[in-house]
C-alpha cells in the first residue's frame, strides 16, 4: 500500500473500530452506529486489508459465527440486526421507500464482500457453502434483487425479477475460487 492508502486504513481502523468489530457507518451526530449487529462493514475490512491482523484474528470469528449473515439461508445480509434501525436513521434520505429500510436486505453485494473475504482468510468451506445457498435461492431459475428479512426467520423475495446481481457474484466467486469449487 502507498502512504496515503497506509493513512486512509489507519484513520478508518481508528474512527471504525469498537474494540471487537468495526461500526457500520458513522453519523454526523451520533458518532459510530453498531447497534445493528455486526455489518457489512466488517467484511470489507478484511476483504481490502484494512483490518489489522490483531483486528482480524478478534474480528474473524465473530464473523463465521453469527448467522445471522444468512438470514433465511440467503448469503448476505449486510446486518445482523435488521430490525433494530432507530427512526433518525431515515431522516436525511428525501425519498420514501418500502420498506422503510429498504437495503437491510440480503444482496448479491454483500455477499461479494463476504466472498473477497473468506477468499483473503482461506475460507474456502464457507466459499462453498455460500455459492450453494445462492444456487438454492434462485428456484424458479432466477434471482430477485433483494431478499427482504422477516421476523419469523424467512426472507421475502423482492425488487426486479430475473435480476443478475447474484449470478454475476456466483459467477465471479467461482472463476476466482476456483480449487475451493474444484475440490472433493
Amino acid at each position: 500500500m502507498g502512504r496515503q492508502a497506509n493513512a486512509l486504513a489507519k484513520s478508518f481502523g481508528k474512527a471504525f473500530w469498537m474494540g471487537d468489530h468495526f461500526a457500520e457507518y458513522i453519523h454526523p451526530t451520533h458518532g459510530p452506529v453498531d447497534i445493528h449487529g455486526l455489518s457489512d462493514t466488517n467484511w470489507a475490512a478484511i476483504a481490502f486489508g484494512l483490518a489489522t491482523r490483531s483486528q482480524t484474528k478478534t474480528l474473524w470469528p465473530k464473523l463465521r459465527a453469527d448467522k445471522a449473515f444468512w438470514w433465511g439461508s440467503v448469503p448476505t445480509l449486510p446486518v445482523t440486526k435488521p430490525f433494530a434501525y432507530e427512526p433518525w436513521e431515515n431522516e436525511n434520505v428525501p425519498f420514501e421507500t418500502s420498506p422503510k429500510t429498504n437495503d437491510v436486505a440480503s444482496m448479491g453485494r454483500c455477499w461479494y464482500l463476504e466472498a473477497l473475504a473468506c477468499g483473503r482468510m482461506g475460507d474456502t468451506a464457507r466459499l462453498v457453502e455460500g455459492a450453494r445457498l445462492v444456487s438454492k435461492a434462485a428456484k424458479d431459475g432466477f434471482w430477485r434483487e433483494r431478499y427482504h428479512p422477516q421476523p419469523d426467520g424467512t426472507t421475502n423475495p423482492d425488487g426486479s425479477n430475473k435480476y443478475c446481481e447474484y449470478a454475476a457474484v456466483l459467477v465471479r466467486v467461482v472463476l476466482e475460487n476456483k480449487g475451493a469449487f474444484l475440490r472433493g
